[in-house]
């Protein structure tokens, strides 16, 4: 069996010998001018943490004293206060301590159950409208049987309706399902108290919502469907914490989604930024819902306030790290009677008083590991000095830049110096680099061409060894009936057209995509053919096939090519469906300025984000659980991509639905 390519121990011994010498002649020369300048550079650095020191002080005395005023407010009556913060807070949690028997409980904002969807299908109403849905039932009777549910209790009848509403898009009459939609008294943006009253989920409203949207924009009413999924987007951002885990997903998809593709980015980017503090709010949400589970004591200790009259001075505690895992700061206030208070503040706000402390002075926040986290447009350059914060951010360091106004030292000597050295070391290092790069693709290149030998190998070797079987049997005389030898010829000749279609399909697969001749082509037109072609099989498989095809601009190319490269990303959406949900692909074609766009979005089990580019190299597969069933050489992928890049496009792999894949073709319009 042939051997992966190494490098020989003499060409190792080279590298490592040529690497070593420029590294020494590199840190010898760093060596001597740090040196020269070290005394000059200490003296800057403590002058700057002199003054950084100071100017911290100050803003966290004057932070403390803030914080010290709205645990004041809160002692004095922490449900009034949560219910209304102060306006430094974003906002307040009030919860009781877990204790030994006893677990913990929030009481605001107070929790949400969400919907009990076995409850409201046990209606009788319901129960009798499911069994109407049947397979072989139109689609406009099985909704209306849904619709007549819809005089039931709210909670039933929006269900019934969002049930009614899918099967009438299904049978393409959006008519329909926006009068079904709209045929309810209950509002379409109900507040809370309406909810509550009504016995309403937050993700009921929301899908009836994003039904009607879609309705609307079905029906030819695109600025009504903007508009409604503007407004569905607000809402989704004022929710409280206990029903955002839930309904905040609904803001990536569909409607930042939705929006942009109906030609609203920038109304998408901004709800996008609106929609940032929000998950900060989430991430202080989960925050305090593992707290109230806990009895153990929690964050450092900040400061003393004076407590109730009937209670000891209260220790409020910091729970932070807002430039790492978390973006909020969290002051965690126990209080009498076994209740616990948070305080979720902004840390963006309260450090950006701090950065223009030092008038004329460039200052810096930094995070942990060293990286500039405020101000979020400062441009790269060294510091002066930095100072640790105090109670309030331990985990951050305060830095100062250098000062602008003072005259730059004289270093064209350094520059002279280091110069030649540094450029031999870049050589050299360019020199090393590109050829251990080389070395490690053409392992890598070897590795999946072996991978793909030993796949075909074994993909042939099995009908192979059955087809060797029913030979012997007959050269052996143990099959002697006509019949029987009949049968055996025959099964030969079935495993042998299955080995010629592998090959062959193999073989189309490994050939280079090469332009044979150019003619204008309708992308449009083309993925009209392939849907009608497609839909079956993914109707055998128990998953739908839908299509969003607008009219596109002509483009020239090879029809067969690109048929071919569109046809497999619907073949590869196929292969790879997510089991253990229905399948749902998606097929569109639009324009998007010069480029003619093509794409193919699934809710399979999807492509790892560190893989995406990798997938359109030949023989390379994602490997992993519940991947390779289909049989794939990693090749299908590879020839799309040389496909589209022949005719001077682009192709990339995207999110796609719940966790699924997105494969976008654009060409260029003729």
């Amino acid at each position: 069996m042939p051997t992966a390519p190494t490098l020989d121990r003499s060409s190792r011994l080279a590298y490592g010998l040529l690497a070593g010498a420029f590294v020494f002649m590199a840190i010898f020369a760093v060596e001597r001018t740090l040196r020269l300048e070290a005394r000059l550079a200490d003296e800057q650095r403590q002058r700057g943490e002199a003054e950084l020191s100071a100017a911290l002080a100050l803003w966290e005395d004057k932070q403390l004293d803030r914080v010290r005023a709205e645990v004041l407010a809160l002692a004095a009556d922490p449900l009034a206060y949560v219910r209304a913060p102060g306006g430094g807070v974003q906002a307040a949690y009030l919860w009781r301590r877990a204790e030994p028997g006893r677990p913990g409980a929030l009481l605001h904002p107070p929790p949400d159950p969400g919907e009990d969807i076995a409850a409201l299908l046990a209606d009788p109403c319901m129960v009798e409208a499911g069994r109407a849905a049947t397979p072989q039932a139109d689609r406009v009777d099985i909704a209306q049987a849904w619709q007549r549910c819809g005089d039931r209790a709210p909670p039933v009848a929006l269900l019934a309706i969002s049930r009614a509403a899918d099967q009438f898009m299904a049978a393409g009459r959006a008519d329909l399902a926006i009068a079904a939609l709209e045929s309810t008294p209950v509002p379409l943006f109900p507040t809370a108290d309406e909810r509550l009253a009504l016995g309403l989920s937050v993700e009921r409203t929301v899908v009836r919502q994003l039904q009607l949207a879609e309705a609307r924009r079905a029906a030819g009413q695109v600025e009504q469907a903007r508009e409604l999924l503007l407004a569905v987007g607000h809402d989704l951002l004022v929710q409280p914490g206990p029903v955002l885990d839930r309904t905040l997903p609904y803001l990536d998809y569909p409607v930042l989604d939705d929006l942009r593709r109906m030609g609203m980015a920038q109304e998408a980017d901004e709800l996008e930024a609106l929609g940032r503090p929000v998950r900060d709010r989430l991430d202080a949400w989960r925050e305090v819902s593992r707290l109230a589970d806990s009895d153990a004591d929690v964050g450092a200790p900040l400061l003393q306030v004076a407590g109730p009259p009937s209670a000891d001075r209260l220790v409020a505690s910091v729970i932070g790290d807002p430039f790492g895992e978390r973006r909020h700061l969290l002051i965690v206030v126990p209080l009498p009677e076994g209740l616990s208070a948070g305080l979720q503040l902004d840390p963006a706000t309260m450090l950006s008083e701090l950065v223009s402390a030092l008038p004329g002075r460039a200052l810096r926040i930094l995070d942990a590991h060293g990286q500039v986290v405020l101000p979020r447009d400062a441009p790269p350059t060294p510091l002066q000095a930095q100072v640790p914060f105090g109670r309030l951010f331990p985990e951050l360091r305060l830095a100062m830049a250098p000062d602008p106004a003072a005259p730059p030292p004289d270093r064209g000597w350094r520059t002279s110096q280091l110069m030649p050295i540094a450029l031999l070391t870049l050589l050299a290092a360019g020199a090393l680099g590109s050829r251990l790069r080389a070395d490690r693709q053409l392992r890598e290149l070897w590795e999946r061409q072996q991978a793909f030998v030993n796949r075909v190998s074994h993909e042939l070797k099995t009908p192979l060894a059955g087809v060797k079987v029913m030979a012997e049997l007959v050269d052996m005389g143990i099959v002697t009936e006509p019949e029987e030898v009949r049968q055996s010829a025959q099964r030969i000749i079935t495993e042998v057209s299955r080995m010629e279609d592998r090959v062959n399909e193999v073989l189309r697969l490994a050939r280079r995509a090469e332009i044979s001749r150019r003619e204008p082509l309708d992308l449009q037109g083309l993925a009209e053919e392939l849907v009608e072609i497609w839909a079956p099989r993914f109707e055998q498989k128990g998953a739908r096939l839908t299509a969003e095809l607008e009219p596109t601009a002509p483009v020239q190319g090879d029809r067969a090519l690109i048929r071919d490269a569109m046809s497999n990303l619907l073949d590869n959406a196929l292969k790879y469906l997510d089991e253990g949900r229905p399948g749902l692909v998606r097929v569109r074609t639009a324009m998007a300025g010069r480029w003619v766009v093509y794409e193919v979005t699934d809710n399979g089990i999807g492509v790892p984000e560190p893989m995406r580019r990798a997938v359109f190299e030949r023989f390379t597969r994602v490997e992993g659980e519940g991947r390779g069933k289909a049989g794939g050489h990693g090749l299908g992928l590879a020839f799309v991509a040389e496909a589209v890049e022949s005719h001077g496009g682009k192709v990339e792999c995207r999110d796609g639905i719940a966790g699924g894949a997105r494969f976008v073709i654009r060409l260029r319009r003729s």
